[in-house]
Parts: C-alpha cells; structure tokens; sequence
C-alpha cells in the first residue's frame, strides 16, 4: 500500500509535468498571459478633452495580453506609431481596439497598408474607445500635424456604440488606465461606476496579491494546462440566467430585446450624431473617408448608421470577413480561437486587403 501511495505521488507530478509541457507546444501557451490587457505604467495620461490619451513621445515598453506579447511606445502625437513626419498626402487611421493592433508595429495591418500605397500612414487607433473619442483624436491629429490628410479612415467596430454609451470607461489612477464600470443596466441605461478610491483599493491590492504569492500558486497560475481546462469549462457551462446588467454591451441579443427602451433610442440618436460629425469633419477638411469594419451587421441597432453612410455615398469595407474568407480559403489560422484581434498573419491579410479596396475605389487623392 505504501508503495502504491508513493508511486501515485512521484507518477502525478510528472504526468502533470508531462501533459504541461505538451500543451505550452501549442498556440494554448497563450492563454496564461492575462485575459485583460497589462499596459505599460506611464503609456497613457489624463487628457482634458478626452479624459485619457496615450502619453507623446514614450520608449518601448513591454506590453502584455493573450497572445504573443511585444513592445509599444508612442509618437509625437501619442500615437502608436513610427516617429517621423508626413508628407503632402497622408493617411490618417483612427478607431479603436482594431486600429490600435494589438501587434507589434512592423506586422500592424497599418504598416502593411503603408508599405503597400507608399503613402505615409498615421496610425492613430486608442483600444477601448468609441466614435465620439475617435472624432475628437482625429481632430487634434489633423491640427497638430498641421494639413489634412488625403484619406482618412474610421474603423468602426461592433462595440463602438457601446463605448459611446458607456462615456467615460477609464480613468487614471496611480499612473494607469483603470476601467470604472460596474455594470450597465439594461432596463434603464443607468452606468454604476467605481469610485475612484475604490479603484485605487482594488489596483493594490491586485498588486499584492501578486507579489505575495507562493511559489507553488505561482506555478498552478501560470500553468498553460489548468488554463486551457478553464477555458473549455467556461466554454461548455450552461449558460446562466441573463440578468438586466450586464458589466458590457457584447451581448448580441441586446438590442432585440431592449429596442422599445426611451434610453437605447436617444442614446443611439447619439451615437449616430457622432458619426455624422465626424463625416462632417472630414468633408470640412476637404479629405476622403472610408469606414472599415471587422464583421460587423449593420442590421438592428446599426441600421442606422448604414443608412447614414450610403445616403452619403461613403465605402465601407468589412475587412474581418475578407480576412476570415482568405484564412480559410488557405486553410491558415489568422484568428485564434481565444483571441479575439488579428495575429501577424491577420494583419498582413488585413492590410493587403485593405490597401487593394483603397486602390480600387481610388479613395487616395491623385
């Protein structure tokens, strides 16, 4: 019997170790780096128009989020992007989680686009940002470079709307961008949001929960094996009961459900505004638009803003169904399961696709 016990104990271990080291061969690995992007302390900075904005001029720094972690800083601008200057005709990309990239610079689907127009291309995308925050950077890009660029292009993703709605998402506390929701209210669009000393609170102590772990909680928390058995469990759950809040506005049903609410129909009233303003600003500017889009359906609560766009005759192109369309054709992974933006081979598709449409449609200025 002793025996036995001490085989089961030498045998778990190294099966473990085993089916461990097994898995972090695979794209899996991935899923130990943290759910929540970890940017770089400093990287942002409380602005008086936009609430937050990327700090200018900022070295390299690491950044870490699912999926292979690289380096970020910003320009001259704060934006991240290249630090050099424009010439006469230039494009300007503005937008949020998509534009920004979520990949290190020289794979960016921008600088594919860049590489293929030989056109200087801004990129100027802030994650976790709407169309009003977006109308506002690129207003102040196009002032602070100091001539209008030939092209200007909004990606405009599913969940603009929603950060429109939300406003002020993030604040900044103790040198980093903190998101202040609680949850959204379904019923009656109410936003409860932390107080900033509770943030505060919960940013240490997240700290040093960190930083007094165990070797032994350590190691079971960055396991790429126990990490992939929570994904598949969260995946396979029954769901649970749906509630009226909600802690985002991701939920595909949501709109279907809480159409005939005075509070979703103003706020979409808003959101279309900041649309047309931002179509205001670049006709203002005597530039070119094209809005882009990462499978989004216009259908629903984004009638609107479809019909806005062709009334104006402005191109849309959905860019995340080319890139999905082009990966499976060639039967390549361009998205990962868990990891909800492009890899570097996404973004190559990307930018090639996207340089094409421009090309095509001739939207840059001769």
């Amino acid at each position: 019997m002793g025996r036995l016990i001490l085989l089961v104990a030498l045998g778990l271990p190294m099966m473990f170790a085993a089916a461990e080291l097994g898995v972090r061969q695979t794209q899996w690995r991935y899923l130990t780096v943290p759910r929540a992007p970890v940017f770089p302390s400093g990287i942002f900075q409380e602005d008086p128009v936009l609430e937050f904005d990327f700090a200018t001029g900022k070295q390299k720094k690491a950044f870490e989020y699912r999926g292979p972690g690289h380096d970020i800083s910003s320009n001259r601008w704060g934006c991240f992007d290249f630090d050099r200057g424009v010439g006469e005709d230039y494009i300007l990309v503005v937008g949020g989680d998509a534009a920004w990239g979520y990949v290190d610079l020289k794979y960016h689907w921008a600088t594919v686009l860049e590489n293929e127009t030989g056109a200087r291309v801004v990129k100027c995308g802030v994650p976790g940002t709407g169309t009003a925050y977006h109308l506002e950077k690129a207003k102040r890009i196009i002032d602070e470079i100091g001539k209008p660029p030939s092209l200007v292009v909004l990606f405009y993703e599913p969940n603009d709307f929603a950060e429109d709605l939300v406003g002020e998402r993030y604040r900044m506390v103790a040198g980093q961008r903190v998101s202040m929701v609680r949850a959204i209210d379904l019923e009656t669009g109410f936003v409860d949001r932390h107080k900033n000393s509770d943030a505060a609170q919960d940013r240490q102590a997240h700290w040093q929960r960190r930083t007094g772990q165990g070797p032994l909680t350590l190691l079971l928390e960055n396991s790429a094996l126990l990490a992939t058995g929570k994904y598949f469990y969260r995946k396979w759950k029954p769901p649970t009961k749906r509630a009226t809040e909600v802690t985002d506005l991701q939920r595909a049903d949501f709109y279907r459900r809480y159409k005939n609410r005075t509070w979703l129909n103003r706020e979409l009233k808003t959101h279309l505004s900041a649309v047309e303003n931002f179509h205001n600003m670049v006709s203002w500017n005597d530039s070119n638009l094209m809005l882009i889009t990462d499978r989004f359906s216009f259908e629903g609560r984004g009638e609107p803003i479809r019909d806005f766009l062709e009334s104006k005759r402005v191109p849309v192109f959905d860019v995340g169904r080319s890139v999905m369309a082009k990966s499976s054709k060639r039967n390549k992974k361009a998205y990962l399961d868990f990891y909800p933006y492009w890899n570097k081979r996404g973004n190559q598709y990307a930018g090639f696709a996207i340089a094409d449409y421009i090309q095509q449609n001739g939207l840059l200025k001769p």
